[in-house]
């Protein structure tokens, strides 16, 4: 190995955790040779979730269902909505609040869910759950709304 400073012969003195460590035998230059570049990573923050919904909103849409697991037709309904992807869930004691990550890379609270609900503020969301529930049961699905 050639030293950077002067151009002379170097010797490999030892190891570290970043690479090899040469010594220059004519100007005494100590370097070390990473043998991997050590990029800054970007650390990206999840949301907290908020245990109420916003009281700003000017409406809330509630599904109500009994002896269901609605998560797949969840899926199915956030995938229309929201493009490609899944969903992701945080269950918490008497609720599970549901993200979906956006193409830009953003992850958004979707609503609610609990035992027996389902809580959004989506209006597309609902109506495309809706959609899903109807095609799926053959029957028209009722949509509560809050405001």
């Amino acid at each position: 190995m050639k030293c950077p400073v002067c151009g002379g012969w170097a010797k490999k003195v030892g190891e570290d955790r970043y690479g090899v460590i040469y010594r220059c035998s004519v100007c005494g230059n100590e370097w070390t040779n990473l043998r991997v570049s050590v990029k800054p990573v970007e650390v990206r923050r999840k949301p907290k979730p908020k245990v109420q919904l916003k009281k700003t909103a000017p409406s809330q849409y509630v599904f109500t269902f009994h002896e269901l697991d609605i998560k797949p037709f969840l899926k199915i309904a956030m995938r229309r909505r929201y493009g490609l992807g899944g969903p992701s869930f945080k269950r918490y004691k008497d609720y599970t609040s549901v993200f979906f990550p956006t193409p830009k890379g953003e992850i958004i609270s979707v609503g609610t869910l609990t035992h027996d609900k389902f809580i959004t503020n989506d209006k597309i969301l609902a109506l495309e759950l809706a959609k899903t529930l109807e095609s799926a049961f053959e029957k028209e699905v009722p949509i509560e709304e809050e405001i």
